[in-house]
């Protein structure tokens, strides 16, 4: 077991239920290569580069030791690990990132691709920063209010159930 990344489900959801048409999507495996494409389509339309996008929006962020942060919506963990990267290239010490998702595939996903990098693993670890991914409902997180330094959530706001109470 890895004490850097921690993985954790507080739904199980089923295409079955009654699931938004919208949300039921990403509960089925081939959902990774639809938003992969849906990501491409995004970057090539508006004629954006992934990188400096990615940069620009967390260049506001004032990253520094003993902070916590909360993604929403992590989809695939683009963000999570442009965050990653980042904190380990500033050797920043003893932050926890949040990534939360609705869908258990892209959890999995990301969890599998951060756990097959045991570069990435140790150097967490050796600064005791923390992953913590989860699925949920980003309108109804099972963490206490006001516990985060900073949030973000890039794209699919749109898909939530309740925009104003996920924000």
């Amino acid at each position: 077991e890895n004490k850097s990344i921690k993985k954790y489900y507080f739904q199980t959801l089923d295409i079955r239920d009654n699931q938004d048409p919208g949300q039921a999507e990403y509960l089925i495996n081939s959902s990774i290569e639809f938003y992969k494409n849906y990501l491409d389509w995004f970057y090539k339309t508006f004629n954006l580069n992934e990188k400096q996008l990615r940069e620009q929006l967390f260049s506001e962020l004032k990253l520094k030791n003993n902070i916590s942060i909360l993604i929403t919506g992590c989809g695939l963990g683009h963000e999570l690990n442009y965050l990653i990267n980042d904190l380990i290239q500033k050797n920043l010490e003893n932050l926890t990132v949040f990534a939360q998702d609705y869908s258990e595939v892209f959890v999995n996903y990301i969890y599998e691709n951060i756990t097959s990098q045991p570069d990435i693993l140790k150097k967490l670890h050796e600064k005791n920063n923390k992953v913590v991914l989860f699925n949920s409902d980003a309108c109804d997180l099972p963490l206490k209010d006001s516990i985060f330094d900073y949030a973000h959530h890039f794209g699919g706001i749109n898909r939530f159930s309740n925009m104003h109470k996920a924000i």
